[in-house]
């Protein structure tokens, strides 16, 4: 019993967490706006009006990425029957999603009402099986006292840095967007080159992330600097998770300023 309260409180407050994070760092892309002229509900004047507001769509698939991730935590740490506590610790979303459902009927718009049922069966569906492979990992690989190898307790204090980076990931995303769907048809050699400076520079802090996130795992599983004292190694983490992402930023800064000197006008 206390492996499924601490499961359902773990998968919520890793879910939420980049629910938050993501939503706060993106309003205008998340922005849950209710209000519209018509409701679906109305006949014909209705689908003479464009009502097909999507943002409800990158809020759904932010919600099945975030639901898959806690499930599988769920999953490892429950140990048996992942899938079935994943499913239950996904009722406060599921309930969300239903209440948003019900308001997109009456004031929303078609697709608003139509990605928010959806999410319904989805969220259940994600959260079953991703728990189910969270717990097969766990048993098969790692050892009935660890979670994926780490000790418990450490997933206490992670859920600050998750916040933290996950707002970081969402702030920056756009620009990898802009880059990665940039229209270069008809571009110069110069533009070209200048895009794809541009694409490797927006690529350098989510390579560095995954780095540095490589690293902290391998410090909490006592791969590498074997600190034997728990605290130490949650110490050392947290100094990692501070400065290096400061470092890094500044050095971000330095090559932005060099790539401005390239002299790329005469190409």
């Amino acid at each position: 019993m206390q492996r499924k309260i601490a499961a359902f409180v773990a998968f919520n407050a890793y879910l939420f967490c980049i629910l938050i994070a993501f939503y706060n760092a993106l309003p205008e892309l998340f922005h849950l706006n209710f209000r519209s002229s018509l409701s679906p509900l109305l006949p014909d004047p209705y689908f003479e009006t464009p009502q097909w507001d999507f943002r409800r769509l990158p809020f759904l698939l932010l919600s099945l990425l975030a639901t898959s991730i806690a499930a599988v935590l769920t999953g490892a740490i429950v140990k048996s029957r992942g899938g079935v506590v994943a499913a239950k610790s996904a009722i406060p979303i599921t309930i969300v999603w239903i209440e948003i459902f019900f308001v997109s009927l009456f004031t929303g718009t078609l697709a608003s009402g139509a990605v928010s049922l959806a999410a319904v069966p989805l969220t259940i569906l994600f959260s079953s099986y991703w728990g189910n492979v969270g717990e097969r990992m766990q048993r098969e690989y790692y050892s009935d006292t660890t979670i994926f190898g780490i000790y418990p307790y450490h997933f206490i204090w992670m859920v600050f840095p998750l916040f933290v980076y996950s707002m970081m990931t969402a702030a920056w995303l756009p620009y990898l967007v802009d880059a990665l769907f940039h229209n270069g048809l008809g571009a110069s050699l110069s533009e070209t080159l200048l895009h794809l400076l541009s694409l490797i520079y927006t690529l350098l802090p989510f390579l560095g992330m995954s780095a540095l996130l490589h690293v902290v795992y391998k410090i909490l599983t006592g791969r590498i600097f074997k600190i034997r004292s728990e605290w130490g190694r949650a110490l050392f983490t947290m100094g990692l998770l501070v400065v290096v992402p400061i470092v890094f930023y500044r050095v971000l800064l330095v090559i932005g300023r060099l790539m401005r000197l390239i002299p790329l006008e005469g190409i």
